[in-house]
């Protein structure tokens, strides 16, 4: 069995949950589709912190390049998260993703003693936290794309802006209902919050426009 890094207290020890989700424009539109964009999400349990990172649809096909770039982002993320919570990663878990395999990840993991566990295909139940947290984010990415009157495919800027909202949201999983933002250190700035779905408009430079 390998070694797993251990902390001196139960309360400086996390897990990392990520799963890949991708919303449908209707129930005839597998979310697997070739050309449909997924985003992959990351959970922490300790402080219950979201992100997400967006991710491709290759139809089956091995895109080793952008699987490198999320393999990437997520040891950024296990570095930020051990450096702000004083924590030790002890459980990587996830969905199976091929994005999770590379050389680079797999490395890291062993070298710092995490232990990655994959969870069994077609039973999201052994990855509860991380597949709950996708149905929330896809239930306010819906509510905010029909108040918006948008089109479904502006799904995943949607997504992206729903998630620092949640972060910022009391959690009854953490003590006082702390925000998970609290938990993570994380001071956010909310001086250039929008609605969504706001009307723009873009500054064209004085120059440009002679």
């Amino acid at each position: 069995m390998q070694e797993l890094k251990l902390s001196e207290s139960l309360d400086s020890m996390d897990i990392l949950m990520t799963a890949t989700f991708a919303l449908k424009e209707n129930s005839n539109t597998p979310s697997s589709q070739e050309g449909n964009p997924t985003l992959n999400n990351f959970k922490s349990e300790l402080t219950q912190i979201s992100w997400v990172i967006s991710s491709r649809d290759t139809g089956g096909k091995n895109n080793v390049s952008f699987s490198s770039e999320v393999a990437a982002a997520l040891l950024e993320l296990i570095k930020k998260e051990q450096r702000r919570t004083q924590a030790s990663l002890v459980y990587l878990r996830n969905d199976g993703a091929k994005d999770y395999k590379t050389k680079v990840l797999q490395d890291f993991l062993r070298q710092e003693r995490i232990r990655h566990e994959v969870t069994e295909r077609h039973c999201p139940q052994s990855n509860g936290l991380a597949e709950r947290i996708n149905l929330t984010i896809t239930d306010k990415v819906r509510c905010m794309l029909i108040d918006a009157n948008l089109t479904p495919k502006l799904w995943p800027y949607a997504a992206h802006y729903v998630v620092p909202i949640y972060n910022n949201l009391p959690h009854s999983a953490l003590d006082n209902h702390k925000r998970p933002s609290d938990a993570y250190r994380d001071s956010s700035d909310f001086s250039k919050l929008y609605v969504f779905g706001s009307i723009c408009y873009g500054l064209q430079p004085s120059k440009a426009s002679t």
